[in-house]
């Protein structure tokens, strides 16, 4: 017997799972499809792997040039970007 849903949400990104999340609070039979690992686009392949990646750059470019203007990075931040990116701080920093 197949089966009936009020709802089928196609992909797993934020949208669609908080679409979603919100109908199945409210008692809707919902279903979610997705043809890629669940996370969607942003999470997995899309901003914050780019942003990640932009911030270590940009990190160990200051680090590199003596004067950056308009780019101040605090040796907390540069330690949190490391941890990121599985590094020790004094790997991080050695990165040409």
């Amino acid at each position: 017997m197949p089966k009936k849903f009020d709802l089928v949400a196609i992909g797993t990104g934020s949208g669609a799972s908080a679409a979603a999340s919100r109908c199945r609070s409210a008692g809707w039979q919902v279903a979610i499809v997705d043809s890629r690992p669940f996370g969607g686009t942003c999470a997995l392949r899309g901003c914050d792997p780019k942003k990640v990646l932009v911030g270590a750059v940009d990190a160990i470019d200051c680090h590199n040039v003596p004067f950056h203007p308009g780019r101040n990075i605090s040796p907390s931040l540069l330690r949190q970007i490391a941890r990121d990116v599985g590094l020790s701080i004094e790997d991080f920093l050695a990165t040409e």
